[in-house]
């Protein structure tokens, strides 16, 4: 997700309701998305979390990534 395309990281983040400041910082580091993974699960601890983050990349058809998650759900019997 970190390769510049419409809907890379900084969709996810938008629509997760970080702000333009947010994808400022993260857009410095090495893996943005991670960065900003990492900061969504630590301020969103539960299982809500997860399905939030697959629900919003079903919605932007990244249907790539949103198979991951809903394996790692299916492996944490989520």
């Amino acid at each position: 997700m970190n390769p510049e395309a419409l809907t890379d990281w900084r969709l996810l983040s938008k629509r997760l309701g970080y702000s333009n400041d947010d994808l400022r910082a993260w857009a410095g580091h090495d893996n943005p998305c991670l960065t900003m993974l990492s900061e969504w699960f630590a301020t969103h601890i539960s299982s809500e979390a997860t399905r939030a983050v697959y629900i919003v990349l079903k919605e932007m058809n990244r249907e790539d990534a949103a198979k991951i998650v809903a394996e790692a759900m299916e492996s944490a019997g989520m």
